[in-house]
């Protein structure tokens, strides 16, 4: 009886260390390559923002991220509402569809447009939760400077708040 328990716990850890984990409220994810670099946000909070946030309301849609003194920012909006599927990331105009990777706090901004683009898609969207996670991918550009930088392999996941 003692090894059949014994047994039992075994399988059950095993188990339960194979699963999937799955996705709960307030954990927030993001992550992606710079020039094929990876790049996550700061495991703590700063001064300046939340490490992720991401936001949705009827049309509009939000992800940020921060590890001081660099950040991204991805926008997209749609006036038939967000939904599940794929956005283009082509301008650099407010309330847009747009992609900002700043690598100096507002100084060294490289931003999408017509000429350097990018995707994002919504994977999951779970209204009733406040969950949402998707992938992204784009090349922006910064004029001061006159450089582009290639942004893929992007995730992100968790709650987002209603704005």
């Amino acid at each position: 009886m003692k090894n059949l328990l014994l047994s039992l716990l075994l399988f059950t850890g095993l188990i339960t260390a194979c699963a999937k984990p799955e996705l709960k409220p307030n954990i927030h994810g993001f992550k992606c390559y710079v020039n094929g670099t990876l790049w996550e946000p700061s495991k703590q909070g700063d001064m300046f923002a939340d490490i992720v946030r991401i936001q949705l309301s009827d049309s509009g849609f939000s992800v940020s991220a921060v590890n001081s003194p660099q950040r991204f920012h991805i926008n997209v909006h749609d006036p038939n509402g967000i939904l599940p599927g794929n956005y283009i990331l082509n301008s650099s105009e407010s309330w847009t569809n747009f992609a900002v990777y700043d690598d100096n706090l507002s100084t060294d901004q490289y931003i999408t447009d017509s000429s350097h683009v990018g995707t994002l898609t919504i994977a999951k969207l779970d209204r009733s939760s406040k969950i949402v996670s998707g992938i992204f991918q784009f090349n922006a550009y910064n004029k001061r400077q006159n450089k582009t930088v290639k942004v893929i392999q992007g995730e992100f996941q968790g709650e987002y708040v209603v704005r």
